[in-house]
């Protein structure tokens, strides 16, 4: 009886090492056999580091609302998942951390308009 319970559970560890690893992959490594290109790298981000990058090839001040519009050009497969709420979460954060500042803050329904901070002015 014990014997087949150490078996078992030998047998069950070693499927979720398995899985565990598949996991862990990244898609795009598993099917372009395991080579990866630019825009894959930027995977491991979090939103608002990625948000963040794009932030730096926007042209001058930008609402929220010409951000989703960039990003949707730029990168369609992240954007098409990237939610409303998470993106003002992310220009909130990104404020927070003093990486972008607020211009002109939002009022009614009008909306706010951001600036990227050069790298002088930073923390």
């Amino acid at each position: 009886m014990r014997r087949s319970l150490d078996d078992q559970y030998k047998r069950d560890r070693e499927t979720l090492d398995r899985m565990l690893d598949l996991f862990s992959r990244s898609p795009t490594s598993i099917s372009n056999g395991g080579s990866s290109s630019k825009s894959d790298e930027d995977t491991h981000l979090s939103i608002p580091e990625r948000i963040y990058l794009y932030i730096q090839q926007v042209d001058g001040n930008f609402t929220k609302q010409q951000l989703n519009k960039f990003i949707e050009e730029k990168a369609p497969k992240f954007s098409k998942g990237l939610s409303a709420q998470a993106l003002s979460g992310a220009l909130w954060k990104l404020s927070k951390d003093q990486k972008i500042k607020i211009v002109i803050p939002k009022k009614g329904i009008a909306g706010a308009i951001y600036a990227k901070v050069d790298a002088s002015q930073a923390k």
